[in-house]
């Protein structure tokens, strides 16, 4: 079995990550939210992008996390659902984001869109992608050059 190696300075960053995390989730159950946020996810991200970037959610739901995405120059959010996505305009109506919201099926995006994102989120679509190489392929292909995937 082959083990990943990391430099000194990747572990030592993914500590003092860590650390942040531990500081600001303390922070949230002292302080009222007007709802959760995955903390790791909103530092991770504004760690790798220290530049305006865009990104693409699959699966966006009422796309309430958003606003984690704070560097983001442009947000495609994209859901099944009109119900999910007429919410997620109205949550996100007042925050100061280009945030595109589509409805659209994730698995099929790929295939009518020339767009290319520094982040895209696959969420729920991950189920899929683990059976369809052509669209992990796609996913793939529509990535800026040192851009990511979670």
């Amino acid at each position: 079995m082959k083990k990943n190696k990391m430099n000194g300075a990747s572990v030592m960053r993914g500590v003092e990550l860590s650390d942040e995390y531990v500081d600001l989730y303390r922070k949230s159950h002292t302080y009222n939210m007007d709802y959760k946020i995955d903390y790791m996810e909103y530092l991770i991200i504004n760690n790798i992008f220290d530049r305006p970037f865009t990104a693409l959610i699959t699966g966006c739901g009422t796309a309430g996390y958003v606003r984690l995405l704070s560097n983001a120059k442009k947000i495609t959010a994209i859901d099944l659902s009109q119900k999910m996505i007429d919410t997620a305009r109205e949550i996100n109506k007042d925050k100061n984001l280009n945030l595109e919201l589509i409805k659209d099926d994730a698995r099929v995006f790929p295939l009518h869109t020339k767009e290319r994102y520094d982040f895209i989120e696959v969420g729920m679509l991950g189920a899929y992608l683990a059976f369809d190489i052509n669209l992990i392929q796609k996913y793939f292909e529509m990535l800026e050059p040192g851009g990511i995937i979670n």
